[in-house]
């Protein structure tokens, strides 16, 4: 008798064949939401013939490795030809991760002509036919090859290099998930039997929606904003709702900043949802600080029907560890809720990966709705790639897309880029008709355009004169220098940038609350880590010259309610403070500066922000950039694909720092990583003091820091990136991490 695992916890093992029909049947299920159950069937069953060997039976007993995968996806592509082939790249990466979509370099590795795998592991065997024999003789009547139907083929030969690894990607996350479960099961069996985890509630869309109004009618009870902005929110949320009654589609969501698109998007959700059959909503957001004000706007709404929980977090700031939540932890790794709140980079990126873990999730993905707040935010060099992935989760795996934001980019003007390499198109849907002219209606600012470049002395003068005014640079050292310029120790003056730590800038973002609610004195000067997600309210703005997303972000942080006359100023620094983040960005600042030599811009003009657009894709070439990555995906190259799919391309350091509130805290997590070196929880506990920052591999930074080490046996085994800072000096309750009296811009790029 072979079996597929060791005792459980209650001495009991698992025979493989029972092993294989528990995954089999779930993976049909999951394959089944697109219609492609007979392949999951065949994903399932084979998955594991592998382990019907001496080799893998001596792995239980701890003797040995070996690749009992291999072997399993050799006999589904010998079994189905061509129409296995999905399901043999399944099978080959549901532990090592995906390999190579091309199948002339599939056929080499299942020949087993080496002797190690890819991963250096031997085969549990090279006989896979007599793998076949065992499964017949224990299971049955297999799917025959006429039974079978797979797009792969299709979709390969068509070059739709996207689409067809994409197909995969998600017929492996119904492989990979269904595997984890039934394993799980096994070891968490009892005397009854296996033990699966409990299942999300599904989506009620007739009860949340109860609830959504509910929240609504209260908000309006108590709304101190202008009439005429509520006007336009009760419009904007009425005419969300009613786009609910469309079809599955692309849409784009585009309306003004503070006309409350939170919950308009979530009424479109809802409807949508319970009209189109949809299983769950998944809310996708760029940036930690707006997911935690959208998750507590939404189980604010939702708590009444939140037990068990229906909204699940998934980012870098949530934690559900072994001290946390064990639910939602198990809920997190396979998107098993009906609302998912997750961030742009874990939602893409497992989109792009080749990893189970981060696969996982994706066939849960299949029959959603899925909302891309602040969607402007998609980096230039992943556009077109992802873009085509979004296309083909609606056209094949029936999801409905939307894009919503105040600044909706042009992305209908790269359909010719997009429909060549793929089987179907962008052409988005407008969720909001133009004759409702919220922009025009909710215009709350006179946009000043300063003529002159302004040096930083000049701008410091400005701020002076005001008595309540926020300003927006693009670099960190440049809010430092007019923090320095302006601050006179009044009390009313603030600087906020990623130089702080987030609990650091969650503090100063309440005192500015504070005195705005007050109406005292309040002078800030930030980055623009204070444009998306933060609720703050100015008369006056000023921003540095930047993409025009983002000066219409920075606008949205002035006269939010309609209550004044706002003012919003965009300067241009002069030539040697002219810096940009990056060369999107500086791109994004040249086409403003294009445009502005031919017209004047009008913020609320949705026209002046499509040519905007046009113009970017064009300026840069965007059909051209990252060729790594493409050069990967026409390779059918799981591998290369996720390395070169980076929505933050450069990772950074990570920074522990002694912030004065948060003092306790600090010497714990010092100590704890001194004595016991780097860990998941301790990380956790570590985010909300620690800053991030790019540093060179030379820069004398590295003289004030000491880096957490993973630690096994009391030896430091790996690095972590994460370090604790030993100066106490160069972190302070102003600014923060402030290294320019050592040196500046030779510790860290801005």
């Amino acid at each position: 008798m072979y079996f597929a695992h060791s005792e459980n916890k209650i001495g009991e093992k698992e025979v493989v064949i029972e092993h294989l029909l528990e995954v089999t049947k779930l993976c049909k299920e999951f394959s089944n939401q697109w219609g492609k159950g007979t392949e999951g069937e065949v994903a399932g069953l084979y998955h594991d013939l592998g382990k019907y060997t001496e080799a893998f039976q001596q792995v239980l007993i701890g003797a040995c490795k070996v690749d009992h995968a291999t072997p399993g996806a050799a006999a589904a592509l010998f079994k189905y030809k061509l129409k296995g082939v999905a399901a043999a790249l399944s099978i080959q990466g549901h532990h090592d991760g995906l390999q190579y979509g091309s199948i002339d370099t599939l056929v080499s590795d299942l020949k087993m002509k080496n002797t190690r795998s890819r991963a250096g592991k031997t085969y549990s065997t090279v006989d896979f036919s007599k793998l076949i024999e065992y499964l017949v003789y224990d299971y049955g009547n297999l799917p025959s090859y006429e039974d079978l139907e797979s797009d792969y083929y299709d979709l390969y030969k068509k070059t739709y290099y996207i689409d067809a690894m994409l197909y995969v990607r998600m017929l492996f996350s119904a492989l990979v998930d269904a595997d984890y479960l039934a394993t799980e099961a096994h070891f968490q069996g009892d005397e009854n039997g296996k033990v699966y985890r409990d299942v999300a509630p599904l989506l009620n869309p007739d009860k949340a929606l109860d609830m959504l109004f509910a929240y609504k009618r209260g908000l309006e009870r108590e709304s101190k904003a202008d009439s005429k902005i509520n006007r336009i929110r009760k419009e904007l949320f009425d005419v969300c709702f009613n786009a609910g009654f469309f079809d599955k589609g692309i849409y784009t969501l585009t309306a003004p900043t503070g006309s409350g698109k939170t919950l308009a998007m979530m009424g479109f959700a809802l409807n949508h949802a319970k009209v189109n059959k949809l299983r769950r909503i998944i809310i996708v957001l760029p940036f930690c600080n707006i997911i935690d004000q959208t998750a507590k706007t939404y189980k604010n709404i939702f708590d009444e029907i939140d037990q068990p929980s229906i909204i699940l977090e998934d980012h870098s700031l949530v934690d559900y560890g072994a001290d946390g939540d064990g639910e939602r932890r198990l809920f997190s790794e396979n998107w098993d809720s009906p609302i998912i709140i997750t961030t742009t980079v874990k939602f893409f990126e497992s989109l792009f990966s080749n990893r189970p873990s981060a696969c996982r999730k994706l066939h849960n993905i299949s029959n959603s709705i899925v909302i891309f707040d602040e969607a402007q935010t998609m980096p230039a060099n992943l556009t077109l790639a992802t873009l085509n992935a979004l296309a083909v989760l609606n056209a094949r795996f029936g999801c409905s897309i939307v894009f919503s934001t105040a600044t909706q980019p042009a992305y209908e003007h790269l359909n010719d880029l997009i429909r060549d390499k793929t089987e179907t198109q962008w052409a988005p849907k407008e969720i909001v008709p133009s004759e409702l002219k919220l922009f025009e209606r909710s215009k709350r600012v006179t946009t000043i355009w300063v003529d002159e470049c302004m040096s930083l002395d000049s701008v410091a003068d400005t701020i002076a004169i005001h008595d309540k005014i926020l300003v927006i640079v693009n670099l960190r050292r440049h809010a430092k220098t007019l923090f320095d310029l302006v601050n006179d120790n009044s009390g009313s003056t603030y600087h906020i940038s990623t130089n702080m730590c987030p609990s650091h800038r969650l503090d100063v973002l309440n005192e500015i609350n504070r005195r705005l609610k007050n109406d005292l004195p309040c002078k800030v000067i930030s980055t623009q880590c204070i444009e998306a997600g933060v609720d703050i309210d100015f008369p006056v703005v000023w921003r540095a010259m930047a993409p025009l997303d983002a000066i219409v972000q920075a606008a949205g942080r002035c006269n939010r309610n309609g209550r004044t006359d706002g003012q919003v100023y965009i300067f241009t620094p002069n030539n040697e403070e002219e810096k940009y983040p990056g060369n999107e960005y500086k791109w994004g600042a040249i086409t403003v500066k294009s445009i502005l030599r031919q017209k004047a811009i009008e913020l609320w003009d949705t026209g002046i922000i499509k040519e905007y657009y046009k113009r970017y894709f064009d300026s840069i070439n965007i059909s051209d950039v990252n060729q790594q990555l493409y050069d990967a995906i026409k390779r059918l190259d799981f591998i290369d694909t996720a390395r070169h799919y980076r929505w933050i391309p450069k990772r950074g350091i990570n920074i522990l720092v002694p912030y004065k509130n948060k003092i306790d805290l600090f010497n714990q997590l010092k100590e704890e990583a001194f004595e016991n070196g780097f860990s998941k929880k301790w990380a956790r506990n570590a985010r909300e003091i620690c800053v991030s920052i790019m540093v060179h591999d030379n820069s004398p930074i590295h003289d004030y820091i000491t880096e957490v080490m993973v630690m096994k046996r009391g030896k430091a085994v790996e690095r972590s990136g994460y370090y604790v800072l030993l100066n106490s000096d160069l972190y302070n309750s102003h600014s923060g991490l402030d290294l320019t009296a050592e040196g500046g811009e030779d510790f860290y790029m801005a």
